[in-house]
């Protein structure tokens, strides 16, 4: 997979920029919503927002996931989550509370930077790539 540099996220994302970064997406821009117990979060409806996520969807569709990645991908089921592990007898299956909210941020962005050309958003250098991507997921 090819980096992406400055004109490629530019393409994408120019309609969103305020003062000449990507600011974090506010409070306002996200719905949160409760189905029982479970919390559900969306982002509203906005035409340039949706295109860059459409983008980012189209991006992380060709980062190669790890084998063992089983959960919330597209025809995999509990089935493949047990298969490797079919021939045994005891199974343990935890269910971590506010799991996504536990992520820290520089670990998602060491884990993406090799897919972004070391560059800066602007000419004044405000704003690196890798973080304008970060404050869009």
């Amino acid at each position: 997979m090819k980096k992406i540099n400055k004109q490629d996220f530019l393409a994408h994302t120019k309609n969103l920029i305020n003062e000449k970064i990507i600011p974090p997406l506010s409070n306002d821009a996200i719905n949160e919503f409760q189905l029982a117990k479970n919390y559900f979060y969306s982002i509203k409806r906005d035409s340039e927002l949706e295109n860059a996520q459409k983008w980012l969807n189209t991006f992380f569709q060709n980062v190669p996931l790890n084998s063992a990645a089983v959960a919330f991908r597209k025809n995999f089921s509990y089935l493949h989550l047990f298969e490797p592990h079919r021939k045994n007898y005891h199974f343990l299956r935890l269910d971590i509370r506010s799991f996504f909210h536990s992520i820290d941020t520089e670990d998602i962005k060491t884990s993406f930077q090799k897919y972004f050309e070391d560059d800066y958003l602007d000419e004044k250098k405000q704003q690196h790539l890798i973080d304008a991507f970060i404050n869009l997921i």
